[in-house]
């Protein structure tokens, strides 16, 4: 059920919108072809910052292709104004949960390997809540990729740091792994955020955050060190989607310590490398794109909600959950299958 608060946003973004489309359709009325306003519905459907979703979307239907900024700068504002944008707690407690799957928290590595999770063939990772993991910004001693000397890929970026350090985590989530690996990332700690990524810190001296606490961008989690396979103390910082490493220097500018973009794209195929060793191999996983095999419940969720959301139906949610067949009673927190 609704609290009264977020009905009453709910209310106050609606007359928004409604204000603003009249605006819009007394704008559209000085169109002159019908085949003009088609083309500018194009032109700004295209355009429009998908994260500013619905609202997007529906203004740029009413204003024509010279309101392209208007038409994403008040969508963000009434995201913004009403705080649609930031993170809830269900998504610092269940960080990404409806991507990666029940299954997929647990003790390995590769949180895939022995799931049936799907890859989405495409992604959008928001970058805009990052933080630099160390206080002020390091020389990167060893980027991502191939290390011909040793003969096998690096999967992270190596940041120089005293022992010591502060290591910071650098988006909000949940700690999934505290860890130690003898002969690799020695004492090492993985979050996953609601932004689909996990964030991996190695060679730690010590670690300050236990296993499934929530974390804030910004926090600490542990103190830099060299412990594990390592020449000397420094942070090694890797980023995956579902298993998949990505290069953090695509995602991240360190010499300035931001983002390149709002925005990163997870591409199949583009800019990533599965790790080969068994630790990390999420090659067993099937690319299916909005599939998963089960979703938690979330508050005001309803099953032509759920059905429409993942791409499925009604029936066939009822014909996988049981308890669900004579009633649509569900509550926040229930997790229901959705998929085979």
């Amino acid at each position: 059920m609704s609290t009264p608060n977020s009905l009453l946003r709910r209310v106050v973004a609606v007359g928004a919108l409604l204000v603003t489309c009249a605006l819009g359709y007394a704008q559209k009325s000085n169109e002159t072809t019908n085949h003009h306003n088609r083309k500018s519905t194009e032109v700004v459907t295209k355009d429009a910052d998908k994260k500013s979703g619905a609202a997007a979307q529906l203004l740029a239907s009413n204003l024509n292709y010279r309101d392209t900024t208007l038409v994403t700068s008040f969508a963000k504002a009434i995201n913004e104004s009403l705080n649609l944008d930031e993170l809830t707690e269900e998504d610092l407690l269940y960080p990404s949960v409806d991507l990666y799957g029940e299954e997929s928290w647990n003790n390995s590595l590769n949180p895939l390997r022995g799931a049936s999770a799907a890859i989405p063939s495409r992604y959008e990772i928001s970058l805009k809540e990052f933080v630099y993991p160390l206080d002020g910004i390091r020389r990167i001693n060893s980027g991502y990729g191939y290390r011909r000397r040793f003969r096998r890929m690096h999967y992270g970026v190596d940041i120089d740091l005293n022992r010591g350090d502060t290591v910071r985590a650098t988006f909000s989530g949940r700690v999934r792994l505290v860890d130690v690996d003898g002969r690799g990332y020695g004492k090492y700690v993985v979050i996953r955020h609601p932004n689909g990524l996990e964030t991996l810190y190695g060679h730690l001296s010590r670690q300050l955050v236990k296993e499934n606490a929530v974390v804030h961008a910004g926090d600490a989690i542990g103190l830099g060190g060299s412990t594990g396979r390592s020449t000397g103390p420094h942070l090694h910082y890797e980023t995956r989607f579902m298993g998949i490493a990505l290069n953090p220097q695509q995602l991240i500018d360190f010499a300035s310590g931001a983002p390149h973009k709002e925005m990163y794209v997870y591409a199949k195929g583009r800019s990533t490398r599965s790790n080969s060793s068994s630790q990390y191999r999420a090659s067993n996983t099937k690319t299916r794109d909005n599939s998963f095999k089960t979703y938690r419940v979330r508050k005001g969720d309803t099953l032509s909600h759920i059905a429409a959301k993942t791409g499925t139906s009604v029936t066939k949610i009822r014909q996988l959950n049981p308890k669900l067949r004579r009633s649509n009673m569900i509550r926040p927190g229930d997790v229901i299958r959705i998929g085979a």
